[in-house]
This record gives structure tokens, sequence and C-alpha cells, in this order.
């Protein structure tokens, strides 16, 4: 169904929750995510990375220091704490993308980073920002247009230091049909 409004074409944009839920289920268990990781993430298996948490407004993403993720310095390299702090935004981003008609392409058009305190141990990333995904992917998908927008994932240490602060810029486009 299409409306027209002012010139704008608006198309009907619908979330399947039960396939949203059903997902973000299947995410909170580690077995399952691992598993899809070897296949979809590979880098993100090595690093022993993992969701805590997620559901529709927020994620909490995961990795430990350890032998495969450490850098010259003796704390964890920068990539692979950049690869977790996406993962807790696009996980979100996915799920919403993947779950709506008409469907969502996305991108990561850029990234900003500040590195606040070593990153030893756990480094556990969080994003909160799920309702402005959710609202981007939609309008994306009524108007089947190019929209962009930014996330941003704070990293703590175990202790609760943050350790650094990653800024995305995602683009959203709403596919049109073939």
């Amino acid at each position: 169904m299409e409306v027209t409004e002012d010139k704008k074409t608006y198309r009907k944009a619908v979330f399947n929750d039960v396939k949203i839920a059903k997902q973000q289920k299947r995410m909170n268990n580690r077995l399952l995510l691992r598993l899809g990781m070897i296949y979809n993430l590979p880098l993100g298996f090595l690093s022993g990375m993992y969701i805590k948490h997620i559901d529709d407004n927020s994620c909490k993403v995961a990795v430990p220091y350890k032998f495969l993720n450490k850098n010259p310095f003796k704390t964890t390299y920068w990539a692979v704490l950049g690869m977790a702090a996406e993962m807790a935004s696009g996980i979100i981003l996915v799920t919403y993308s993947k779950n709506i008609t008409p469907s969502v392409a996305t991108f990561v058009v850029g990234c900003e980073s500040t590195f606040i305190n070593r990153a030893l141990g756990v480094t556990t990333f969080e994003c909160h920002d799920g309702q402005l995904i959710k609202e981007k992917v939609k309008l994306a998908a009524e108007t089947g247009e190019g929209h962009t927008f930014t996330t941003k994932t704070v990293g703590y240490a175990e202790d609760g230091k943050e350790v650094a602060e990653f800024i995305f810029t995602w683009s959203v486009k709403g596919r049109n049909k073939k």
C-alpha cells in the first residue's frame, strides 16, 4: 500500500515482532550465537566476543583480553574493541532491518572513537539507541530513501571504568521492489 503526501510516496512498513523476539532469544543464547558467529563473523568467534544481553532498546557485547586480542602494550587491540563496539549497535540494526517489510539495506559510513583507559580483562560495550534505530529503519522502509544517523556505544571495564567510546554513522535505505 502506498500513500502519496506532498509529492513523496510512503509505503506501509511492518515489523515482524514475532521474528524479532525469536532472533533476540537466539542471540541471548550464547551457544547459538557462537555457532552463528563461526559462519557469519569468524573473527568475532576467534576473539571470544559474545552478546551479554539484547532487547528492543539496548545491547551489551563483551570481548575478553586474551592472547589473540592483545597488542604489544599488553592491552586489548583497538580493532578488537571496535569490532565489539560495532556489534553492540549493529546487531540491533540487523535485528530490525532483517525483520521489516519492505526490506532495508544497511551500511556503516563512519566511525569515531575515543580511548579513555586501558582495556584489560573483559570489556563490555553498551548501546542504548534501539528506539532511534527502529525509527530510522521504519522511515527508510516507508520512504525507500536513504537516511543516515549516529549511534553511541560505550565500553566499560569489569570495574565499571569507561574504556572507550565509539560513534558509528549508519546509512539505511529502503529497497525497491524488483
